[in-house]
């Protein structure tokens, strides 16, 4: 049976499960979509971050590669797609009930309705910096709410296409753009910009390296867990395990590591990299006048693919949140909404911004403790393999995630507050989603062995 799921055709089906008849696909077409999903530039300030914690060259390169594999966690639960064919948050209804999903399912949309918002004004951005570099326009208010609104257009319509649209895209952005970027970066590096670190001696590996790849891990894996199956559903069941699980994270780390490395090199002669403002303008000063116009571009598309993905996966989390909305017109709700959300931040200048994404990495360290729960309950049912009955709510779920929270947020210092707990070795070391996951494993899953007893 031929599927329905083909490019330029709009995607009808939402939340349901995708039939054994109507799978397909590759699981090279995996790497495509991660990996055009983390081409963008702001991966060159988490390099910065790396070396703010005084690493040397080669602690540095680690807590790269460990930060990056926490998309190997993503991969791990994608296996959930191909065995049930449904998405994340609609597999996250069997520990945690078919109503208690939607407390896990709001966090997720949050978190994603979010950063959409904070990539969509950065790229808009982006595309004001190149009118204003290289065409030499000033953009007054109505020019940047058209520039605006008609960029996000351009991201949302292939999101409202749905999922073949999106593995076709991502795949020609992942080619043409993949070598835009490193061509850009290695343009950066050999502009006299790269500089090895200088820092010879070890730094505190507890102190030092572990917050880096903490920071790391919540700001990219992390905070996609509640979308891992959603791009796997169509994939035949007899797909390997391994290569879903494998695929997902190297499209991922791959562009990922390169960046962050570059961002290490970078960061000696661009000491406020991590720290600047608009830190695409200053890596676009960095660049001769020739290079101006491939850097904007291939900066504002590097970041618009990964909203691709956000505003997709978003419309299935509303659909299972039990709001009843066609997964089309999910994407049109999502344009107003954080395009209201964006605009006003842009035209504002308001610095509320900055808190705007302060408060998102509080949101997303929540995600670990839930990544935990669906990590237990796919080795106990093999990834959806064994099934068993849906109830309204599943208390020990709930109960365990949000003790897992709880235990994160008494470890986690924010600019809200501060936990109980936040200035001990655990807390200093930002290890209090790590804990937090763990208490939540442990708990559900001991609640699972008693209950097949």
């Amino acid at each position: 049976m031929k599927s329905n799921d083909q490019p330029w055709r709009v995607e009808q089906r939402g939340i349901e499960a995708v039939g054994l008849s109507e799978r397909h696909g590759k699981t090279r077409e995996l790497f495509a979509i991660w990996f055009a999903a983390n081409i963008g530039f702001l991966g060159l300030l988490y390099g910065a971050i790396i070396v703010s914690y005084q690493l040397t060259w080669w602690q540095g390169i680690l807590a790269a590669l460990c930060g990056s594999a926490s998309f190997l966690l993503v991969g791990i639960l994608g296996v959930f797609g191909k065995n049930v064919g449904e998405p994340m948050l609609i597999v996250t209804r069997r520990p945690f009930g078919s109503i208690g999903t939607i407390l896990p399912a709001l966090v997720g949309w949050i978190n994603l309705l979010g950063w959409e918002t904070v990539i969509w004004v950065t790229a808009t951005d982006a595309i004001l910096a190149l009118c204003h570099d290289i065409l030499k326009i000033q953009i007054n208010s109505t020019g940047t709410t058209i520039l605006f609104l008609l960029l996000g257009a351009s991201v949302f319509v292939v999101a409202l296409y749905g999922h073949a649209t999106i593995v076709y895209v991502q795949k020609w952005i992942s080619v043409i753009f993949g070598v835009a970027t490193l061509a850009i970066l290695l343009e950066l590096i050999g502009h006299g910009q790269g500089h090895l670190i200088g820092n010879t001696h070890l730094a505190s590996w507890l102190g030092g390296f572990v917050p880096a790849v903490s920071l790391i891990i919540l700001g990219t894996g992390m905070s996609w867990v509640t979308t891992a199956s959603d791009y796997t559903r169509y994939m035949p069941a007899p797909t390997s395990s391994w290569r879903i699980a494998s695929r997902t994270w190297l499209g991922a780390a791959i562009p990922l590591v390169v960046i962050m490395v570059t961002g290490m090199l970078l960061t000696p002669s661009l000491p406020t990299l991590a720290t600047a403002a608009n830190p695409l303008a200053l890596l676009g000063a960095s660049l001769p006048q020739s290079w101006l116009l491939v850097f904007w571009i291939t900066a504002a598309v590097g970041l618009l693919t990964e909203n691709i993905l956000a505003i997709y996966s978003s419309g299935l989390t509303l659909q299972a949140m039990h709001v009843r909305i066609a997964r089309p017109y999910t994407a049109i709700v999502e344009y107003v909404l954080t395009g209201s959300i964006g605009l006003y931040f842009l035209l504002s200048n308001s610095p509320f911004l900055a808190t705007l994404q302060s408060f998102l990495s509080v949101v997303g360290s929540t995600l670990a403790p839930y990544a935990g729960i669906m990590l237990i309950e796919g080795l106990f049912t093999r990834f959806g393999q064994k099934n068993r009955p849906t109830r309204a709510f599943g208390f020990p779920a709930l109960f365990a995630w949000l003790l897992g929270i709880l235990v994160d947020l008494a470890f986690t210092s924010t600019p809200f507050g501060n936990g109980l707990w936040a200035d001990t070795v655990v807390g200093t070391a930002q290890l209090g989603f790590l804990f937090g996951m763990i208490v939540s494993m442990v708990v559900y899953g001991l609640w699972l062995l008693g209950r097949t007893r």
